[in-house]
């Protein structure tokens, strides 16, 4: 065998290695408690569908190497073979909800139809304006509005002013600096408001649909991103789970969670809650919604439309990038469900 051979045979050896040691240690971190023993542990964990895929592909990389240098497959090769084969299942298995959903999206047809439309307005925003406006053209029954600033407000109040307050009549808003404020717009009527105690403002209110109390929770727990974060979030996702619990089919969860599927109190929360995300069952697909603008798509899907069982999805759709660093969801859903 020539050197440059046996080169690309040691390369393709280590990089199959490679792919399979980095799946295993990604799948660690997403499937056991380590992940939240630090926020970049947490930051593994969101992306362990994308880390996942690009291990594999390097194990790929691998084996097409070894029958270069080798052009019969060896031992090796058929290991690397059933290593590569590896990151393959467990993207699979990450992604199941949404690729069912895209095989066969719910669409339901029946009940009262309502849209709700959650978008992350981002404190930082240049022009939360724009934002805002992407939001008012969808013309849904719910608006969720997360990171509600007191200059989106002032904003909302003096370019749509009469016509917010003509669609929306009923508001619950609480705008606040640094990324805490949220503001729950709603042209169905609002029955009963209470604030859910989690670290930044929260609210569940009881829709009237059709004549059936839906209780929506419009909710935005504190992202991960230092150790304060880490245990705030720690402490949110225990008191959402504690709601879910007791919840009615007729439930939605609305508005940016911080978290993906691949952190295991979100995967808890829909399992508590007999939750579906939206974006699953309509058909949506795997599509992210956070970093909204760079060159590449979004990597994490951190904004949910979370259902009961009892609630349709007819379909849902990611809004444009409009300037915030995420994208909105709009969910079209029906109740009672079929």
């Amino acid at each position: 065998m020539s050197g440059r051979r046996r080169a690309a045979l040691l390369t393709g050896r280590a990089l199959s290695v490679a792919g399979v040691v980095a799946t295993l240690s990604v799948a660690l971190i997403r499937y056991t408690g380590i992940q939240e023993l630090g926020f970049r542990m947490m930051g593994i964990a969101a992306v362990s569908v994308a880390l996942t895929g690009l291990a594999g592909l390097v194990a790929m990389a691998g084996v097409l190497l070894q029958l270069v240098a080798r052009r019969r497959p060896t031992r090796w090769t058929w290991w690397s073979l059933a290593g590569a084969a590896l990151p393959v299942l467990l993207v699979l298995e990450m992604t199941a909800p949404a690729l069912a959903g895209a095989v066969a999206p719910e669409r339901a047809t029946t009940g009262t139809p309502f849209g709700v439309v959650v978008q992350n307005l981002y404190y930082q925003h240049e022009d939360p304006g724009r934002s805002l406006a992407a939001v008012l053209e969808r013309r849904a029954d719910v608006l969720v509005l997360i990171e509600f600033t007191p200059e989106a407000e002032r904003i909302l109040d003096d370019r749509w002013g009469d016509e917010v307050r003509a669609r929306y009549p009923h508001q619950w808003r609480d705008a606040r600096g640094f990324g805490a404020g949220l503001a729950v717009l709603s042209a169905l009527p609002m029955e009963e408001v209470v604030r859910v105690p989690l670290t930044e403002p929260a609210v569940r209110v009881r829709l009237s649909v059709g004549g059936v109390d839906v209780d929506l929770y419009a909710v935005h727990p504190v992202a991960p991103s230092d150790r304060w974060g880490l245990l705030s979030w720690q402490h949110d996702y225990r008191v959402l789970v504690d709601d879910a619990r007791d919840a009615s089919p007729h439930t939605i969860m609305a508005g940016d969670f911080n978290a993906s599927t691949g952190h295991r109190a979100f995967r808890r929360l829909l399992r508590v809650g007999r939750l579906r995300d939206a974006q699953d069952a309509g058909g949506g697909g795997v599509a992210g919604t956070w970093p909204s603008g760079w060159l590449v798509p979004p990597l994490m899907r951190l904004d949910h439309v979370l259902v009961g069982r009892g609630i349709g999805v007819e379909g849902v759709e990611l809004l444009p990038h409009s300037g915030s660093d995420h994208r909105g969801v709009e969910a079209r859903l029906r109740v009672p469900r079929s």
